[in-house]
């Protein structure tokens, strides 16, 4: 496995009384089974993932059960609610449940909860100072903001015992901001069969989050990809082709027509060498909130397809959009938005089983 972190990307606009803001992009080239589905658990927040399937006019019957992958739905509720004995030994314990409260991390009271059971409450000085858990300072914000971390699978963490009960107390009316919270939910395919019982919960509501397909005409495949993909140690001097490959990624993900040559008209464009057009396919997965479990389907799915010897290219691209008021990113890291909060990643998947990964981390991420 090879890993290479780029130059620091920083946008300039002319003079500026303010340092611009910079963003990472981190690329790993690896043939080790297991690593992509670790990079997907490890980012648990995202809001859409789609993956683009170069030379396919159609969608391959192996992608026809993602619309059952995931429900998603919006609640409202109170902190405390995920404290609940059953709700943790119904929704949290066997995985089933993800939850991201609809607030903006660098001003609000924001409350989460992952698929392995950590409650995060990312909240401002002055919260911080009335509700009376323990966190950490903000690496970002600094004694301006604090984020509280609790475990709610921790053994021992349970009604009667010091841990929980403190919890619950400070939780239970002592911040009105932590009240009444508009959350978003989605419950993995393994947990559909307790859709009935979300029902009852304060504000229940369910969101369309059907997979959506749309063809791509005059797909041009950069040609920095056959260079990466040859490649066994990531260097300096595969930066640019890095950085025209995630480009690329991205004009294909906002559905911005290739035109070869491009007009001279516009007043700016994109230019990569590339190969003969062709007609492609993309499959997404929509939020607001999208599981890892769904995520990881789809990475499955997708190798099966390549692996199949039905698949018209023997590589595929899976991109996948963080969510920018997430109060944790990469490996559960603290995450801010700031001026920017992108936190995103791709994954191009070839035939032979090998992977390249783009994460792209914005100027209030870490991985480390």
């Amino acid at each position: 496995e090879v890993c290479r972190k780029t130059r620091t990307m920083a946008y300039e606009r002319g003079p500026v009384s303010w340092e611009p803001p910079k963003s990472r992009l981190i690329a790993t080239r690896s043939s080790k089974r297991g690593t992509v589905e670790t990079l997907i658990s490890d980012h648990p927040f995202n809001h859409a993932a789609e993956v683009l399937l170069p030379g396919e006019c159609s969608v391959p019957a192996g992608f026809a059960s993602l619309d059952v992958t995931h429900m998603c739905a919006t609640v409202r509720v109170c902190a405390a609610f995920f404290l609940q004995p059953d709700f943790i030994a119904t929704f949290v314990n066997p995985g089933y449940i993800t939850a991201l409260a609809t607030r903006r991390i660098d001003h609000d009271d924001v409350v989460a909860l992952t698929p392995d059971g950590r409650l995060y409450l990312s909240v401002t000085k002055d919260t911080y100072e009335v509700l009376g858990l323990e966190g950490k300072r903000s690496a970002f914000q600094g004694s301006q903001r604090f984020v509280i971390e609790v475990d709610l699978k921790a053994s021992g963490f349970g009604p009667g015992q010091r841990r929980y009960d403190r919890v619950l107390w400070c939780l239970q009316g002592r911040v009105p901001e932590l009240d009444d919270i508009d959350m978003v939910v989605v419950l993995s395919q393994q947990g559909n069969h307790l859709v009935d019982r979300m029902q009852s919960w304060p504000g229940f509501q369910t969101i369309d989050c059907r997979h959506q397909t749309r063809k791509v005409s005059a797909c041009l495949s950069p040609a920095s990809l056959e260079l990466l993909r040859s490649v066994e140690k990531l260097t300096a001097e595969h930066d640019e082709a890095l950085f025209e490959l995630y480009t690329w990624l991205g004009i294909a993900a906002m559905q911005t027509p290739f035109i070869p040559g491009g007009p001279d008209s516009y007043l700016s464009s994109f230019e990569a060498a590339s190969s003969t057009p062709s007609e492609s396919t993309t499959i997404r997965l929509n939020g607001p909130l999208v599981s890892t479990l769904s995520i990881c389907d789809l990475v499955e799915a997708t190798r099966a397809h390549l692996q199949s010897g039905k698949a018209a290219s023997d590589w595929a691209a899976i991109s996948v959009w963080g969510c920018r008021n997430a109060p944790v990113s990469w490996r559960r890291h603290e995450h801010g938005s700031l001026v920017g909060g992108e936190n995103d990643f791709s994954v191009i998947l070839f035939r032979d089983g090998s992977h390249l990964t783009l994460q792209a981390l914005g100027s209030a991420d870490t991985l480390s």
